[in-house]
């Protein structure tokens, strides 16, 4: 399994085995949405690197570590993944025919996503609020209640991660997107210090409460104020409004905001769209209203009401039956009175920046830039809130745009080519001891490039090599642009710290008399560097083909032992450690049968019982079920 394949082992040892329900439910594919949704998720990555508990490659496909020496293309980790996806497609198959749910393409699509991750432990656990509510119907749930027990799982290593966030929102995205909700919306705090909920929507408002990051909640109605758009949130009990630029939208929606700015009366203005692209006919006056229409450029149309709201000067119109608000910014007056607020006409450059020669790759500064906006009523002001365009670094002369409510002014800068005098090590990496074997870590790694007018830049571009792979102090070179510089490491020799049997002889039952027989037997070597080696030269010790009884099997390699047990028998049932059923090999059919028996389903014979003790010490319980397991995972 992808990640959870130990979790997954632990869960079937605490559940009975019960019968397959045959649900009429059709079987489903993962679709282009799922597929599309695993790979924005994960990442490609051409070569192999370890993942918290595994070694991954492609798209978060599980891999061994010999695999795929020479890295892996796109076009192969695609075929990959939709190989092994396979296997988590009946991991869901098989829950939800269990539980005789049916499920839309979409939910298929994002539960499928959400299994690639988890692996099949969601499906077993009812601490998954996610597993209660689609054994339920998710149709019974609201989208809030949907969205949080996505939400409930984003750790990994003990800490919630971004990345998992992200991918917990979009598969709820995915997984409700054939449903409609029209009286609410779902956000989830993005702010690190938390987000406060106020008895009013205003920034002035009395702090009643407060949401942490990533918490996920209900929006039941929006205003917008001066000070941007609020939230009515109900959260552990507290009932008030948060304000949602430090929040991002989940899904639900979308609810018409209300807003608190005055409407002044218009003694029937015409106007004329000026807009190349048409002037949007929005259902009230402000960028959050849902659009109803748009007037086509060189159209007039009748205003009746004027609002400021969102930086822009709103008209009241009716236009093809629909009654609505749209931006002045992007019309012109053709008669009636001039608007009470005088609307922004054009905006120009007043004042150069101070500084407009640059050299490659220096960041801009815009000291001393002025822009001003000329108005309808003859007046010009001050523009600050205004948008520059990025500064293109190569060599040459430039043109950098300002833009304020869809109008643009411009000005050029200079750009200087620099040359590159060298590299240098800014920074150390974190990890410089080794263990011969072990990869090499970069990380905290930095190289400046140094430049022949003294500044210094972080490169990211370089490539290294190690003097040689064998232990003692070696030189890392890093190489960019035909400059080098360099740092050491310490490698010292792995060591052997234990041998381990993973997988048990194909024969482990035996008459009086009968020979050993090796094959199936699998033992690996371990390092010190939390590598490990498959090793063949090994020395089996201990069978006695005269023996009856069940005998310790030792496997010796270089001082360090392992065993195992076989069974001499004259006729009387003796089985081997875990071989519960008595058919010469260690399954999950053991385990299955071991857990029965512990929950007092199954009665076992005396040879049975003997098998079942696994550690030996006389008593059966969880512990001989965990060495089975173990055994079962390894082999």
């Amino acid at each position: 399994m992808k990640r959870f394949l130990s979790i997954i082992i632990a869960v079937l040892i605490m559940l009975p085995v019960m019968p397959g329900n045959t649900s009429s439910a059709s079987v489903l594919k993962a679709g282009d949405d799922c597929i599309e949704l695993i790979k924005r998720c994960e990442g490609f990555s051409r070569y192999k690197y370890w993942d918290y508990s595994q070694w991954t490659i492609g798209y978060g496909t599980y891999c061994q570590e010999d695999e795929y020496p020479g890295g892996i293309t796109e076009a192969e980790a695609d075929a990959l993944l939709r190989k092994v996806l396979v296997e988590y497609e009946s991991i869901l198959q098989s829950f939800i025919n269990k539980n005789n749910i049916t499920l839309s393409q979409c939910q298929y699509d994002a539960l499928v996503c959400y299994t690639y991750a988890l692996g099949s432990v969601w499906t077993k656990y009812d601490e998954f609020d996610l597993k209660t509510i689609l054994i339920n119907g998710s149709d019974n749930y609201s989208f809030l209640e949907i969205a949080q027990a996505f939400g409930e799982w984003r750790c990994a290593g003990g800490k919630v991660l971004g990345g998992l966030v992200k991918r917990r929102h979009e598969e709820t995205a995915l997984f409700l997107s054939d449903r409609t909700e029209s009286s609410s919306e779902v956000w989830r705090v993005t702010a690190e210090d938390g987000l406060n909920i106020r008895l009013t929507p205003s920034e002035s408002g009395t702090v009643a409460g407060k949401m942490p990051l990533y918490t996920i909640f209900g929006v039941t109605e929006k205003r917008v104020s001066e000070s941007g758009v609020w939230g009515k949130v109900n959260y552990n009990g507290v009932t008030g409004w948060c304000s949602l630029g430090y929040a991002k939208y989940m899904v639900g929606g979308p609810l018409e905001a209300e807003y608190d700015i005055p409407v002044n009366p218009v003694d029937s203005e015409v106007w004329k769209v000026t807009a190349s692209g048409g002037l949007k006919l929005r259902s009230g006056p402000g960028l959050s209203y849902s659009q109803l229409g748009i007037i086509s450029c060189g159209k007039t149309f009748t205003v009746t009401a004027s609002a400021n709201a969102d930086g822009y000067t709103w008209g009241k119109t009716v236009f093809d039956g629909q009654s609505g608000w749209c931006a002045l910014n992007f019309a012109e007056l053709q008669s009636g009175t001039e608007p009470q607020t005088p609307v922004l006409k054009s905006i120009y450059i007043s004042s150069q920046p101070d500084k407009k020669i640059y050299l490659e790759g220096e960041a801009p500064d815009m000291t001393g830039l002025e822009v001003k906006g000329r108005y309808s009523d003859g007046s010009e002001q001050i523009i600050t809130d205004y948008e520059i365009s990025a500064l293109d670094t190569s060599p040459g002369t430039h043109s950098i745009k300002v833009t304020f409510e869809g109008m643009s002014a411009q000005f050029s800068v200079t750009i200087k080519p620099k040359s590159l005098a060298g590299i240098e090590i800014a920074s150390m990496p974190d990890k410089t001891d080794y263990k011969t074997g072990e990869l090499l870590d970069l990380t905290g790694l930095k190289v400046n490039a140094v430049y022949d007018n003294g500044a210094r830049e972080e490169i990211t571009g370089y490539t290294y090599n190690i003097d040689s792979p064998v232990s003692g102090m070696k030189t890392i070179t890093v190489s960019y642009n035909g400059f080098e510089a360099s740092f050491k490491i310490r490698v010292a020799p792995k060591t052997l710290c234990g041998i381990k049997v993973t997988a048990y002889p194909d024969k482990t039952s035996y008459a009086l008399g009968d020979a050993f027989d090796p094959n199936g037997i699998t033992v690996y070597a371990y390092y010190d560097n939390n590598s490990k080696l498959k090793i063949e030269d090994y020395i089996i010790e201990g069978y006695d083909p005269d023996k009856v009884g069940i005998q310790s099997i030792t496997v010796r390699y270089s001082g360090y032992t392992d065993s195992f047990d076989i069974s001499v028998t004259d006729g009387t049932p003796i089985y081997a450690r875990g071989d519960v059923d008595g058919n010469g090999t260690v399954d999950i059919v053991d385990l299955i049968a071991l857990k029965q028996y512990l929950d007092n389903e199954l009665k076992l014979d005396t040879a049975a019982v003997r098998a079942a003790d696994a550690d030996g010490n006389g008593t059966v319980n969880q512990n001989d079920a965990d060495i089975i397991a173990e055994l079962i995972v390894e082999k």
